[in-house]
């Protein structure tokens, strides 16, 4: 077994070593291997599939250690029944210390509530429509301030402080429009493959006795988020310096003014954590303990991975509307507007904006022929509908941002040796004195085994952490 030693003990007492290993490439096809391990890990506490949601889950979660700016709040919906309660709290287990989960909570409940929840986790069991105004004002102020009568009639002012992430789940569609221009929401897989796997996983589950691996999991888990948590008390903002290159690329569309904002959020939250890990450049300003994190282009192919096909969907305005109108009139080879109402079952002036829609997105042609406007889909693959973003950054580039951005010399540069992205060759060396609160002990293996392997876990809440990269 190996064992650390706690430093200034005379003894040095001997406390079992917990072991996450990081190998150079993701087992997840898409996916970096930091949060390829991640999902790894919640798999090992029961969950199956649901990659990308289990990682949207926990990188919302993390982002309570960080400015309220940078914060997520997310709602997974799908039919009853299939598992999106079930999803959340098992994520959320890595982070119980710091979660409040309530079946239900009103106005009245928010306006007298005790405490701050800063760096709190807010989770309500489900959404029914009477969710009350203040959860609004929590995910955009940060706080609530009331003006109430007193016993005595008397107008008195009171304020509630901190800005919880605030999770919630829905069945079907959330009414309150709001409320979603404020949160992510998820899809739950609900294919058949999916419930194959999670029959699988229940049979494996009644049929199998499990000893220590889903406490070794869950316990590499916390430790990671303490990780976050002492790197999040010292971040100043986190930057994406390729940011401009993808000014080209974005759809101008409505949705995504704030869907920009939703893809970027997330491109934070993921170097967040990778730096909590040492595997993103830092600048630490001189004298002070603020420092700023610098987001590299792989994390913005992470943050594509994680929001999937319903997210440029979204920002290209194909919504589940257009989405149905489109297949309808794939299955047809010319329709007029009046026919795609009757096939919608809606009215013809609407039917008319949706095949109007397709046509602005190159979905659909239009032809006029005895006075009467026919549509035609242009046949397009899935893959062709999907937003293509693309950004390249070497550390030349990054040398010279971090110039532009300091040119009097009052910060320091740490780029650490593992940064996991192929077109960043970095040579620099990561300050591991540093107060900042990623210090750890990296072990190398000269094996090449690729496996996640939580080692010698035991009960003793003192156990260290080892974070291992091959």
């Amino acid at each position: 077994m190996k064992t650390g030693s706690v430093a200034g003990e005379s003894n040095r007492l001997e406390l079992p070593t917990m072991i996450l290993r990081i190998p150079r490439k993701s087992e997840i096809a898409g996916l970096s291997s930091p949060l390829g391990t991640i999902i790894e890990l919640y798999h090992e506490l029961g969950l199956v599939g649901e990659e990308r949601n289990i990682a949207q889950v926990f990188l919302t979660g993390i982002t309570r250690h960080l400015p309220r700016t940078y914060r997520r709040h997310l709602i997974p919906k799908g039919s009853s029944g299939s598992g999106k309660t079930t999803l959340v709290r098992i994520v959320l287990e890595a982070f119980r210390g710091d979660v409040e989960e309530y079946t239900r909570i009103t106005g009245a409940g928010l306006d007298r509530k005790e405490g701050s929840m800063e760096h709190k986790i807010l989770f309500i069991e489900q959404l029914d429509g009477s969710q009350p105004v203040q959860l609004r004002y929590l995910m955009t102020e940060g706080k609530l301030t009331i003006l109430f009568a007193d016993r005595n009639g008397v107008s008195s002012r009171r304020e509630f402080d901190g800005g919880p992430v605030i999770m919630s789940t829905a069945v079907g569609t959330v009414s309150d429009p709001q409320l979603t221009n404020r949160v992510c929401t998820l899809e739950i897989d609900e294919t058949e493959a999916q419930t194959a796997r999670i029959t699988h996983r229940k049979l494996e589950n009644w049929t199998n006795i499990h000893r220590d691996q889903e406490d070794s999991a869950l316990r590499l888990l916390q430790e990671i988020d303490k990780e976050c948590t002492q790197l999040g008390s010292h971040i100043k903002e986190i930057k994406i310096p390729f940011a401009g290159q993808l000014e080209q690329v974005f759809p101008k569309t409505l949705p995504m003014r704030r869907g920009i904002d939703r893809l970027l959020s997330l491109v934070a939250a993921i170097a967040f954590l990778k730096a909590a890990l040492e595997m993103r450049p830092q600048v630490k300003v001189k004298g002070q303990e603020s420092v700023y994190v610098v987001a590299l282009p792989e994390d913005l192919n992470d943050a594509l991975y994680c929001l999937g096909e319903a997210f440029s969907d979204s920002l290209s305005n194909l919504t589940e509307r257009y989405q149905e109108a489109y297949e309808a009139l794939c299955n047809n080879s010319s329709a007029s507007s009046k026919e795609m109402g009757r096939i919608l079952q809606i009215h013809e002036n609407t039917a008319r904006e949706h095949l109007n829609e397709l046509i602005a997105n190159g979905l659909a042609t239009r032809t006029q022929s005895k006075g009467i406007y026919r549509y035609q889909a242009q046949l397009k693959s899935r893959d062709s509908l999907q937003l293509k973003l693309h950004a390249s950054y070497t550390e030349t580039d990054l040398r010279n941002w971090f110039k532009q951005q300091f040119p009097n010399n009052d910060a320091d540069l740490i780029i650490p040796q593992q940064t996991g992205v192929d077109d960043l060759p970095v040579q620099g060396c990561f300050d591991s004195g540093s107060s900042l609160g990623t210090v750890r002990q990296i072990e190398r293996e000269t094996g090449t085994n690729d496996e996640i392997v939580p080692n010698n876990a035991s009960e003793d809440d003192n156990s260290r952490t080892v974070i291992q990269r091959q």
